[in-house]
């Protein structure tokens, strides 16, 4: 087991006294599929809005009445980055009996949804 004493922090790699450890980059495209079959209603909602993070395309701005032009997939990416990260302590949790599965799938949902 690991402790924070363990671990330095680079930009690139987990460092142990013993060796190093290496960080997987995460890629919000690899578990897109995953997420669109989980949550197919926050797909929705992310196209409708804009910021679906593989569909980029004009729409209308309800403040000004003009065509918002801008990519916003990335920030469709980061909630799914945020949904994710959620899937990791939320799973945990379930594991320990601390919450049901059903909740667990919510708080994912929620979160993808909600990223501040």
């Amino acid at each position: 087991n690991l402790s924070l004493s363990d671990i330095s922090f680079t930009s690139t790699a987990l460092r142990r006294s013993d060796g190093d450890i290496t960080l997987e980059v995460f890629s919000p495209q690899e578990i897109l599929e995953d997420f669109e079959a989980r949550f197919p209603r926050v797909f929705e909602t992310f196209t409708r809005v804009g910021i679906h993070p593989t569909k980029s395309f004009p729409i209308l701005n309800p403040y000004t009445e003009t065509l918002e032009t801008e990519d916003f997939t990335n920030i469709g990416e980061h909630c799914i980055a945020v949904g994710y990260a959620a899937s990791k302590l939320v799973v945990a949790l379930a594991q320990t009996d601390f919450m049901q599965e059903e909740e667990a799938e919510r708080i994912i949902e929620r979160a993808s949804t909600r990223p501040q």
